[in-house]
């Protein structure tokens, strides 16, 4: 379900930004030390860690 609604986000915030927006899941995302799924456009960073409560930081 996380996954589906990041991909949405992504697919909408695409088509209102001129810029490629990449999502894709990390294992050590700044040395946090979970799995995240990370979405970025080049200007913003979203970073989702399922593993603590789905916390977005």
């Amino acid at each position: 379900m996380l996954r589906a609604l990041i991909a949405t986000l992504a697919a909408a915030s695409s088509a209102t930004a001129s810029e490629a927006v990449t999502a894709s899941t990390l294992e050590n995302y700044h040395s946090w030390g979970w799995q995240s799924v990370v979405v970025s456009n080049g200007l913003v960073t979203l970073a989702v860690v399922p593993a603590i409560g789905g916390r977005v930081m």
